[in-house]
């Protein structure tokens, strides 16, 4: 082999390299991405469970039901007493069994946890799936 055809080898070698090595070092930044992203959610929910430890609970034994275990959606009524809107798959929270109840569902809309679907008089809420691991996670 001439010198050419060894500068040629030498310099696909070097392009090789370099991809390989890009590629290795967005896998690594990918996963410390992925790491900080579960341990801020993990920070958080932990945060929340010591602000409403009931809520976290009794959406909890909620979820475990057999009926809600597909279940991501859930209302608030200010109180038991009356008639439930007529709402499919949806757990039901009331606002007179946990304190600061509306604070609380905040919070977790800010962090990302739920999301308001539906506003009005009967707001119907969305867990996220990340948020419903969490819980599960708790209870073990």
């Amino acid at each position: 082999m001439d010198a050419r055809g060894a500068y040629i080898v030498i310099f696909m070698a070097g392009i090789l390299a370099g991809f390989v090595l890009r590629y290795i070092i967005g896998r690594i930044a990918r996963e410390k991405r992925e790491q900080d992203a579960v341990y801020n959610a993990r920070r958080l929910f932990a945060r929340f469970v010591q602000m409403a430890p009931s809520l976290v609970e009794q959406m909890r034994l909620d979820l475990a039901r057999p009926e809600n275990t597909r279940c991501r959606r859930f209302i608030v009524l200010p109180s038991h007493h009356g008639p439930l809107p007529e709402i499919k798959d949806v757990l039901v929270l009331v606002e007179t069994r946990h304190v600061r109840l509306r604070e609380r569902l905040a919070f977790l809309e800010q962090v990302g946890f739920v999301e308001e679907v539906r506003p009005g008089a009967v707001p119907i809420f969305a867990m996220t799936e990340v948020f419903v691991a969490l819980i599960w996670e708790a209870s073990a």
